[in-house]
């Protein structure tokens, strides 16, 4: 070997070594600050002081007191308990090839004692009711319950009264720790209007006095696609929710689960026993994506079950039209309730569209809404999709992401769709859809409101914006 090949070989060498000392340099860098102060680092957003006293730690009071999650999952338990003891749906539900047997165009009373069909226009979502009880089982009463196991479930709604009284107790505590420190929540810069980060976060609690007692609430899901098993893992504590809040306020309060039709005929067995046991209101959709918006990724087409989160996401915007309610709440299929939801419903029951900001730095997450439903919502939204598209440099119509300095998770679906929609202000497109859906008061004020609340509290969302000792 020359002497100037071995001295460029040594050279290599010493290249390679700078580089793997400068990569295992990052790995320690990595180990010694959590993902938490990197990501706000390079988010550009401010770190949040602690804002507990020293001696005030949330996870072991969550732990040690008997008003922690307990409760609720107590109920949860009888529910489910409850819920299994009712006798399971009869196989005539399908046909002799394992068909769902609807009947829609021969819908005599026969059929009817078994699966009843709500029809209404073709553009219009419909409602499908499973069949009903064989037995002696009785219909179900105002309650949410089946008469037969009424005893059980005014337990069951008792100690999901006391959940949230429980609940209560541990969220003034928290209340009271945020403002010794000159807070008013968990988070100071996690709500936004629209254009800036920091503003102020709707007290939840205070506008939920605000409704008045009684109406009719609904708890939604959505389901795209054929449905697995196991499945809807935790609408046993969607269930607690529905008997507290209807307890507590005199009202009706359902579970809906919207789907569209093609995927409803997949339902097995299994599901449609899962959707009488805990009497779901099961309502068809006519399409996922609004049928005037004809932008979609290059990449995906119609149909395509993977390969763009529109359909999953879009799909919620039925949630907007659904009439008959005061307010219903949207969430998604894999959220524990940890504390009262019911606050939520009763303050949109006030007029209000409340969204949480995600725990990425996107402006909405689009895993949890609530809303009063006006089928002009619902208007707005498929006027709003008219010749519109989406780019990652402008978003949709051309109207940016504030708050967010650029592109953001989930901007090309629903996230971006459902903020711009209600808190682009300076969005023409948006602003013009909702005018258009007769959204408009006197003055030209949109009836309207959107306001943000906070997400830890009530979506459950963690992320760089919180002190690292503060318990969702």
């Amino acid at each position: 070997m020359s002497r100037r090949s071995c001295a460029s070989t040594i050279l290599a060498w010493r290249r390679r070594g700078v580089k793997l000392l400068f990569f295992l340099g990052l790995a320690v860098l990595a180990i010694a600050f959590p993902f938490e102060y990197v990501s706000r680092s390079l988010l550009s957003l401010p770190a949040v002081p602690s804002l507990f006293p020293e001696d005030f730690d949330l996870n072991q009071s969550r732990s040690s007191s008997e008003y922690a999650t307990n409760p609720l999952q107590a109920a949860a338990q009888v529910i489910s308990s409850i819920e299994e003891n009712i006798q399971p749906l009869s196989s005539n539900v399908k046909d002799t090839k394992g068909n769902i047997v609807w009947k829609v165009d021969k819908p005599d009373a026969a059929f009817r004692d078994n699966i009843a069909v709500v029809e209404k226009p073709p553009d219009i979502a419909k409602e499908v009711v499973p069949e009903k009880p064989h037995g002696d089982i009785p219909s179900s009463d105002n309650t949410g319950g089946n008469i037969a196991h009424k005893p059980q479930l005014e337990e069951a709604s008792r100690k999901a009264v006391e959940a949230m009284a429980a609940w209560r107790t541990r969220h003034a505590e928290v209340q009271r720790a945020a403002k010794k420190k000159g807070h008013d929540g968990g988070c100071a810069t996690c709500c936004n209007d629209g254009e800036r980060w920091g503003a102020a976060c709707l007290d939840v609690d205070a506008c939920a006095l605000e409704a008045p007692l009684g109406g009719k609430y609904g708890f939604v899901y959505a389901q795209v696609g054929r449905p697995g098993w196991p499945w809807l893992t935790f609408i046993n504590s969607i269930k607690v929710q529905a008997l507290a809040l209807a307890s507590e306020t005199n009202s009706t309060v359902d579970i809906i689960l919207l789907m569209p039709p093609k995927d409803v005929q997949q339902m097995g067995s299994r599901h449609w026993d899962l959707i009488r046991r805990y009497e779901v209101r099961l309502v068809e959709v006519p399409w996922v994506i609004p049928p005037t918006l004809k932008w979609w990724p290059k990449h995906w087409w119609p149909g395509k079950p993977d390969g763009w989160c529109g359909p999953q996401d879009l799909v919620r915007l039925h949630v907007l039209g659904l009439e008959g309610y005061d307010a219903v709440a949207f969430y998604d299929q894999d959220v524990e309730f940890q504390g009262d939801a019911g606050a939520v419903l009763r303050c949109a029951a006030t007029g209000r569209f409340l969204s949480t900001s995600g725990g990425v730095g996107e402006p909405l997450n689009v895993g949890f809404f609530a809303v009063r439903p006006d089928p002009r919502l619902l208007q707005a939204a498929e006027i709003f999709a008219q010749n519109i598209t989406f780019s990652e440099k402008t978003g949709w119509a051309s109207s940016g992401f504030k708050p967010s300095g650029g592109y953001f998770v989930g901007a090309e679906c629903g996230q971006g769709y459902f903020h711009t929609l209600f808190y682009q202000k300076k969005s023409t497109k948006a602003q013009n859809a909702l005018v258009a859906a007769g959204l408009a008061g006197q003055g030209a004020t949109l009836t309207i409101r959107a306001s943000q609340i906070d997400r830890c509290i009530w979506n459950y969302q963690t992320g760089h914006q919180f002190p690292a000792n503060f318990d969702c």
